[in-house]
């Protein structure tokens, strides 16, 4: 299916403290499907990799932008869908994971940035600060999940695989073993 147009989601990524860029960022877009029977599952995911100087882009079909899917007709044992999104995650290993604010120290430092700026429009240049994690416990307490959702999602989000499964290396935790294959 071609889209006639597509958004632009691009920025920067800095160290809250210094402000210095930080490179190999992964920046993970996904979409969920909300589906009728209250359960979500994945409709599809897009990632990329900070630059050098910190800088991400990801280019979302328009179409991929908060939709209301008709799967099947009502009545017909067929569901409606709402596909929500594109919700990002933005992880490095040894940092505060955006837009994780579960841990104290990431809510105290991190800047915030509106969750819907991502979908008003075309966001470009937007700054998102990572705090830097000194102890391990917050480390542990802010690794994001991985993104489940079979073989076709897992060969998406590869370069998230590898991040998580390194971090998990660095605190002693076992690694996603069964989705070694897919790593980048």
């Amino acid at each position: 299916m071609a889209f006639a147009k597509e958004r632009v989601y691009s920025g920067n990524v800095i160290d809250a403290d210094t402000k210095e860029p930080i490179e190999g960022a992964v920046v993970v877009a996904i979409w969920l499907k909300e589906l009728t029977t209250s359960t979500e599952a994945i409709d599809d995911v897009k990632e990329t990799l900070t630059d050098g100087v910190g800088r991400w882009s990801l280019l979302i079909p328009e179409g991929k932008i908060d939709k209301t899917i008709l799967d099947l007709l009502p009545f017909s044992g067929k569901t409606i869908s709402e596909v929500a999104g594109p919700h990002f995650t933005v992880f490095k290993p040894g940092y505060c994971s955006w837009p994780d604010l579960s841990v104290s120290i990431c809510r105290e430092r991190m800047k915030p940035v509106e969750a819907g700026e991502f979908i008003k429009g075309d966001i470009t240049n937007i700054t998102i600060e990572l705090p830097k994690l000194t102890s391990n416990k917050d480390r542990r307490r802010t690794l994001p999940e991985l993104i489940h959702g079979g073989r076709e999602i897992y060969i998406k989000e590869r370069r998230f695989i590898r991040l998580i499964n390194a971090e998990r290396r660095y605190l002693g935790l076992p690694e996603y073993d069964d989705l070694k294959e897919f790593e980048e």
